[in-house]
C-alpha cells in the first residue's frame, strides 16, 4: 500500500440533510485526501518535463488520458494564462495548508516539490510580462506570444492594446502576488502588487476585456459594449482584495474590496424591489448602464455558479478585512450591511440553479422563465458553493437562515461526491455533466484540468472553517 493510500483512505462520505459540526468533521479527511492527491498529481506532472516551465494539467478528465502533443487546444504548445495564474495561487494555498498541518506531509516530499513549482512558474510568468509590455494572455505559445484558434484549428497571432487588461492578467497578477509573498521575495511582491493595482484600475475605468477567449486577431480583446456592465471582473478581483488583505492587512485594499463588492451588489442584485418582476436577491450576469437586468431576446441570463462564487469571495474578503484590525468604523458598518445581504444571495441563487434530481448546478438560467439556458452542469460551482456556505454560516444572524445554508452545503457536497469525483482518477472531478446527468466532453474555458483552484482553494476555506469551529467548541 502506498504512503498516500495508507494515510488517506478516501471514503466518499455523504452528509445528512441537516449536518452538524460532527458530520462536517466526518468529511474532513476525505477532502484532505482529495487535495493531497491532486497536488501530488500536479507535482508529478510538472517534474516529467523539467524544460517546460509551466503547470501541466493537460489531462482529459473524461478519458483520464493526456491530450495529444499535436492537439492545438490541449497540447503543450498551448499555454493558458488562466491555468498558470490560478494554479500558482492554488499551489501557494496548498503549501500554506501543508505547513500548518505537518501530519499531512509527514514522510512525504510534496511540500518542497510544490515550492519548486511556485519558484519556476513565477519566474516564467515574469519573463512573459517582460516580453509583452506587462501583460499575460489567455492562450499563448510557450514563448509567451498570444494567439487565437480559427475555425480550421490554426493558431492565429493576435494584436493587443497595452491599455486593455483581461482575466488572464487578473488571475496571473494575484497568483504572482501570492507566490512572491510566500517566497518572501519583496522585490517581486512589489512588482506583483503594482500588477494587481493596474488590473483594478482597468476594471474601474472600463478597460477590461471580458471576452478574451474568442477575439478578432486584428482588434484583440475589447471591453463590453456601451450600455453593458459585466459582474465577472469585479467578482474575481474580490479574490485579489481578499488575498492581499489577508496576507498584509493593507488598508487601501480594504477600501478597494468594499468598492468592488458594493458595485456588484448595487448593479447586479435585485434588492429593494429594483426589478419588481424578479425575486428578491436574484443576480443577473449582465447589467444595463443604469444597473438593471440586461435583457436580450426576452432572456435575462443568470449564472448561479458565478452568483455563489461572488458570495464566497465577498465573504472571504469581509472575513479578512475584519481580522486585519485595520477597518475604520464606517468600513465596519459597510461590512455589516454586506454580510446581511450575501447569505441571502447564496440561498436565492442556489435554489435558482440547483437540480435536485440530477445533482448539479445549471450553468445558466433565464430569470424570466426560471429555466436552464445551456444544458450542462459544471463541477466548479459545487466546491464554490461549499466555500460560500462555510463563510455564510459564520455571519448568518438568524438560526433558520444558518440551517438553510447548512442544507445547501450538504446538497452541494453530496452532489459533488456522488456525481463528479472520480475515485479512479486521483480524486479529480468530471468537468461537466449534461442535463441528463452524464459526464460529457466539454472543455469549458480551457482544455487543461483544474490546478486545484476551484476545487482545492474553495475546499481549503471550508476546512479552515471546520477547524476553527472545532477549536471554538473546545475553548
Amino acid at each position: 500500500m502506498s504512503l498516500f493510500d495508507a494515510r488517506f483512505a478516501y471514503q466518499g462520505q455523504l452528509l445528512p440533510e441537516r449536518p452538524g459540526m460532527a458530520d462536517l468533521d466526518a468529511v474532513f479527511h476525505d477532502y484532505e485526501a482529495m487535495l493531497f492527491s491532486i497536488m501530488s498529481v500536479l507535482a508529478d506532472r510538472y517534474e516529467r518535463h523539467p524544460e517546460y516551465p509551466y503547470i501541466d494539467m493537460k489531462i482529459d478528465v473524461l478519458t483520464g488520458k493526456d491530450f495529444a502533443v499535436t492537439d492545438i487546444y490541449g497540447g503543450p504548445q498551448s499555454v493558458y494564462g488562466w491555468i498558470q495564474g490560478r494554479g500558482l495561487e492554488a499551489v501557494v494555498a496548498h503549501c500554506q495548508w501543508l505547513r500548518t498541518h505537518p501530519h499531512l506531509a509527514q514522510g512525504s516530499d510534496l511540500l518542497p516539490r510544490l515550492e519548486s513549482v511556485i519558484t519556476h512558474v513565477l519566474a516564467a510568468l515574469r519573463r512573459i510580462r517582460d516580453k509583452n509590455n506587462g501583460h499575460i494572455f489567455f492562450l499563448m505559445h510557450p514563448d509567451g506570444k498570444p494567439f487565437t484558434i480559427d475555425t480550421t484549428g490554426t493558431a492565429i497571432p493576435i494584436r493587443w492594446s497595452d491599455q486593455i487588461y483581461a482575466y488572464s492578467d487578473l488571475f496571473c497578477a494575484k497568483g504572482m502576488y501570492a507566490a512572491a509573498r510566500y517566497l518572501q521575495r519583496q522585490d517581486v511582491e512589489a512588482e506583483a502588487l503594482e500588477y494587481c493595482e493596474a488590473v483594478n484600475r482597468a476594471i474601474l475605468e472600463n478597460r477590461f476585456a471580458v471576452m478574451e477567449r474568442a477575439v478578432d486577431p486584428e482588434s484583440g480583446p475589447q471591453p463590453p459594449p456601451t450600455g453593458q456592465q459585466q459582474q465577472g471582473p469585479y467578482m474575481i478581483q474580490l479574490g485579489t482584495a481578499a488575498l492581499i488583505v489577508s496576507s498584509s492587512g493593507a488598508p487601501d485594499w480594504i477600501e478597494k474590496g468594499l468598492q468592488l463588492l458594493e458595485h456588484v451588489i448595487s448593479t447586479h442584485v435585485n434588492l429593494n424591489n429594483k426589478a419588481p418582476f424578479l425575486l428578491p436577491a436574484d443576480f443577473w450576469e449582465v447589467a444595463t448602464a443604469e444597473g438593471l437586468p440586461y435583457e436580450e431576446n426576452g432572456v435575462i441570463l443568470s449564472n448561479p455558479g458565478h452568483c455563489i462564487e461572488c458570495t464566497g469571495l465577498g465573504l472571504r474578503f469581509t472575513h479578512a478585512a475584519k481580522r486585519s484590525g485595520a477597518c475604520t468604523p464606517v468600513q465596519q458598518r459597510r461590512i455589516k450591511d454586506l454580510e446581511d445581504i450575501l447569505p441571502q444571495i447564496l440561498v436565492r441563487n442556489f435554489h435558482n440553479g440547483f437540480d435536485h434530481e440530477m445533482g448539479g448546478l445549471h450553468e445558466f438560467i433565464d430569470l424570466n422563465t426560471r429555466k436552464p439556458q445551456i444544458a450542462r452542469m459544471p463541477w466548479w460551482s459545487l466546491p464554490e458553493t461549499i466555500r460560500a456556505a462555510a463563510f455564510a454560516a459564520q455571519v448568518a444572524a438568524a438560526s433558520e437562515l444558518k440551517e438553510e445554508i447548512l442544507r445547501i452545503l450538504s446538497a452541494a457536497h453530496n452532489a459533488f461526491v456522488q456525481h463528479y469525483v472520480r475515485k479512479d482518477l486521483f480524486l479529480m472531478a468530471y468537468r461537466v455533466r449534461s442535463a441528463a446527468g452524464e459526464p460529457i466532453d466539454d472543455l469549458l474555458s480551457t482544455a487543461d484540468a483544474d490546478p486545484g483552484y476551484h476545487t482545492g482553494a474553495s475546499i481549503l476555506d471550508f476546512l479552515s472553517w471546520v477547524e476553527s469551529a472545532e477549536q471554538s467548541d473546545q475553548a
